[in-house]
């Protein structure tokens, strides 16, 4: 009965004062819907993030010159970075029994013309297992092979986005465009990528044999970083640990002394997004929980105004 006649009051007090009531009431609804949007959002944002260090391949390590550093939740390279060759790669792959594939880069960016279009897009220097470790495919075409690569041809694959750039929605495999003024025949298109863990977009970029670009494009002897493939998924400790030993022998690293490289696996790249997610989570939390708390300081202002009107009548 109590229940009842109490609910009556609060009705009528409530439609008194319909304007007042409404604001409340909005105030509530917005800072719940603000809350379950945002913690939606940070959970897209994980599951992005983890598609993204997914589509690095099966069973990869990154071996990169130097040393990486998260800065923002995207990694930074500091010190040297000159310190991975081909000579590296090839005796990882020689003395590693657990490791399958090991792919170099070495990247620069360049000007690109086509026809009447001209771009600025990233030159990949890579070897012939690249697809095969990225898991990289084309929708036209091919893409170069072991021969090509030896003998430093000057063939390319262009990415989606590059096309886009360079203002043609044609087909180039067979036509020629010029990298930095040099020459290269299209061999193949690579199907749509996106952007990457690192926030690189994939699709704008142009591989060609590593011997191609270090040769006759950049004038270097040194790689960027190794994408090295374990032969299987228990291997992947395995395979880290001899490449470690590897390459600090070669490098001529004494014990005690720091890598001049650094290796991630994949559920360590995967571990430092994570935690930067939950931090970007926790933080839209707390805008959206603050959104909330103040509607419901408009439902305390209401029901204490309630109150004082009802104390005026009472006495």
């Amino acid at each position: 009965m109590h229940l009842l006649k109490g609910s009556r009051i609060a009705l009528k007090a409530v439609t008194a004062h319909k304007l007042r009531a409404l604001l409340a009431i909005l105030g509530i609804v917005v800072g719940v819907a603000a809350v379950i949007v945002m913690l939606a959002v940070g959970e897209g944002a994980k599951r992005d993030v983890l598609g993204k260090i997914q589509g690095l391949g099966t069973n990869i390590l990154i071996v990169s010159a130097g040393q990486i550093k998260n800065v923002a939740g995207r990694p930074q390279l500091v010190g040297n970075v000159t310190t991975l060759d081909l000579r590296d790669a090839k005796t990882i792959l020689e003395e590693c029994p657990a490791v399958a594939r090991v792919a170099p880069i070495q990247s620069r960016k360049l000007a690109v013309k086509y026809g009447t279009g001209t771009t600025n897009t990233s030159i990949v220097g890579t070897s012939a297992d690249f697809p095969t470790v990225r898991e990289f495919r084309t929708i036209v075409g091919r893409f170069f092979d072991a021969d090509e690569v030896q003998g430093a041809q000057r063939v390319a694959i262009v990415g989606h986005r590059v096309l886009t750039n360079l203002g043609t929605g044609r087909g180039v495999v067979g036509d020629t465009i010029r990298i930095g003024n040099v020459p290269f025949e299209v061999i193949g298109i690579l199907e749509p990528k996106g952007v990457n863990y690192a926030g690189i977009d994939e699709d704008d970029q142009i591989f060609i044999p590593i011997n191609t670009a270090l040769r006759r494009l950049f004038n270097l002897t040194y790689l960027n970083s190794l994408y090295v493939q374990a032969r299987d998924e228990q291997a992947m400790s395995t395979a880290a640990r001899q490449v470690t030993d590897v390459l600090r022998e070669r490098h001529r690293i004494r014990s005690g002394h720091p890598e001049d490289f650094t290796l991630q696996t994949q559920a360590e790249i995967l571990d430092a997004a994570q935690e930067t997610s939950e931090t970007f989570s926790l933080l839209l939390g707390s805008i959206a929980g603050i959104s909330l708390f103040v509607g419901g300081i408009g439902i305390l202002a209401m029901m204490v105004i309630s109150v004082r009107e009802r104390t005026q009548e009472i006495g």
